[in-house]
């Protein structure tokens, strides 16, 4: 088993090797807070067998507060110990949600339909936050428990051999039953986290299309598939608790017939003066700290499910892959080469049999109904899929020897899904990136955003609600289209660029984009509008995937 863990969570177990050093020094503190406790079982067998029978009040005082001392004493550090715990386990969670965040961040288009946005959301949170015993401070527990057992074990066996004796006849009849469900409850911890996740995804759907939902009059629908996935979550999460509260209840029982057969056995040797009293109350103070760690030992693989089909989900998006598996560096192109190419969903072919070339300086304008493929033709150039039939090429490179990261230097995209931040109306347009002023003055004017800039009453600095509810259509779409512009890309794709946008701001931008193609870029839109200027271009047209004209 902890082959296969290794084997298999390698990128999260390599964020929590490196803090093993305070792994080990958090197992260093838990195990001195055990050893502190040791002395106890000693002075109370004293108190008992020897101060109290010969009247010695100084001895039983003594005793009396050096176990005060002791409980003191290991309070006091479990105090800053969880102080400390606290500290490195939020520690450890921000790196690995640091690590999912980068992931999620890297992920190519194809993937994020994949996985869907809300699920990605709780793999980034509740998962992450839901790990109990696979991050620093469950590490050092397993290590510490496993410690404990040996050591009050070793005390046991001191103090009776015995009593000792009958205590491990019922440890491995525990084991016994823990392997009757544990792979019940490995499957239904799955089971919970997945539709956990769908039950999220519902939710982020449907947050995001309040408007829509009200305005088709579609409330009952929505609640209807969310009904669906709430109920979903309920009966996996029910199931699982049945089966862990079933496990529970058996291994509660065993303590106690532990308990009935000691009592029996001492109570016989004490009637027979074959044991003292203050072996059996010693053995017992042992028996109940003992008692939590065998606890955990006996539910440990039942509880343990949870973490791991956590970092199952984690691993299964870190190990995508969000590059190529050539490592090809691009700092420009003269061409990009399309033989044959074709794009399936599913069984579906959405572009078939594509052929074409784009060279630097083109300016090509991609035309066709809705859903002829023109999208999908685009996201393929910007490098979003990597799973497609034929060949494309850039400069007589194949694409999959380019590394997807440097080739996306090179582009600049402006979908038709514009994505507006919570942030500042300059760092929506910058990214937070340095800028030249006369640069983004005349990317403002251009794009038709300066009249708009100049009545805000913070100009530039005026803040952005979510999403941008604070901004018209037009307004989101020009500043996605300006936002483009000042990265200065070698080649700019734009979708359907003219949604939303007046005939006055459409002309302005339509000649924008001609001067920024003839200033040395090379510009691809794909667009229904055909009241282009005249000037020189690549016209595609496409229908049912396939290109029908390209000239």
């Amino acid at each position: 088993m902890l082959n296969n863990i290794l084997n298999t969570y390698h990128s999260y177990l390599q964020v929590l090797f490196e803090r093993k050093n305070k792994i080990v020094l958090i197992l260093v503190i838990s195990l001195i807070g055990v050893l502190i406790m040791l002395p106890v079982p000693i002075l109370v067998r004293y108190i008992i067998d020897d101060f109290i029978p010969s009247g010695d009040l100084f001895g039983v005082l003594f005793c009396c507060g050096a176990i005060l001392f002791v409980q003191l004493s290991g309070e006091g550090l479990n105090y800053y110990f969880s102080r400390y715990l606290l500290r490195v386990n939020v520690e450890f969670k921000t790196a690995v949600r640091q690590l999912v965040y980068a992931k999620i961040l890297s992920l190519k288009h194809r993937d994020y339909e994949s996985f869907g946005k809300g699920d990605l959301l709780v793999r980034a949170t509740r998962d992450i936050d839901s790990l109990v015993y696979l991050i620093p401070r469950g590490i050092s527990e397993i290590l510490l428990v496993i410690l404990k057992v040996i050591i009050f074990s070793t005390v046991l066996l001191w103090i009776d051999y015995q009593l000792s004796l009958i205590l491990s006849v019922f440890i491995p009849i525990a084991f016994l039953f823990y392997r009757r469900f544990d792979k019940p409850l490995a499957s239904l911890a799955k089971d919970v986290h997945k539709n956990y996740a769908q039950l999220s995804s519902r939710l982020q759907e449907d947050v995001d299309n309040v408007p829509d939902l009200q305005a088709n009059l579609a409330l009952s629908y929505a609640y209807k598939k969310q009904n669906i996935a709430t109920v979903q979550y309920n009966n996996s999460t029910i199931a699982w608790g049945f089966c862990n509260q079933k496990l529970t209840s058996i291994l509660t029982i065993i303590p106690s017939l532990i308990l009935t057969a000691i009592w029996l056995y001492a109570g016989f040797n004490i009637v027979q003066g074959n044991m003292s009293l203050g072996t059996i109350v010693s053995f017992m103070y042992v028996l109940a700290l003992l008692y939590n760690p065998l606890d955990f030992l006996f539910g440990f693989y039942a509880r343990i499910q949870s973490d791991l089909a956590i970092l199952d989900r984690l691993q299964t998006l870190l190990s995508t892959v969000t590059d190529y598996s050539g490592s090809q560096v691009v700092d420009s192109f003269s061409k990009i080469d399309f033989d044959c190419v074709s794009i399936c969903y599913g069984e579906k072919a959405v572009i078939s049999d594509v052929s074409l070339a784009i060279r630097k300086d083109d300016f090509v304008l991609v035309q066709g109904p809705s859903g002829s493929g023109k999208t999908t033709l685009l996201n393929t150039i910007a490098g979003f899929y990597d799973d497609y039939k034929g060949a494309i090429t850039v400069d007589g490179e194949p694409f999959q020897n380019i590394s997807y990261q440097a080739y996306q230097q090179l582009i600049g995209f402006v979908p038709q899904q514009i994505s507006i931040y919570e942030d500042t109306l300059k760092n929506n347009l910058t990214m937070g990136k340095p800028v030249c002023e006369k640069y983004l003055q005349q990317v403002l004017e251009t794009c038709s955003l300066q009249g708009f800039i100049d009545v805000l009453p913070d100009g530039l600095d005026s803040p952005i609600s979510e999403k941008g509810s604070n901004l018209s259509g037009g307004q989101r779409q020009r500043i996605a289209v300006a936002r483009m512009l000042l990265r200065r890309p070698s080649l700019l794709l734009l979708d359907e660029p003219f949604n939303h946008l007046d005939a006055q701001s459409k002309n302005k931008l339509m000649l924008a984009l001609i001067d920024y193609c003839q200033s040395g870029h090379t510009v691809i839109v794909a667009s229904h509008d055909e009241s282009w200027p005249k000037f020189e271009y690549i016209s595609i047209t496409m229908r049912g995937g396939r290109v029908i004209t390209y000239d």
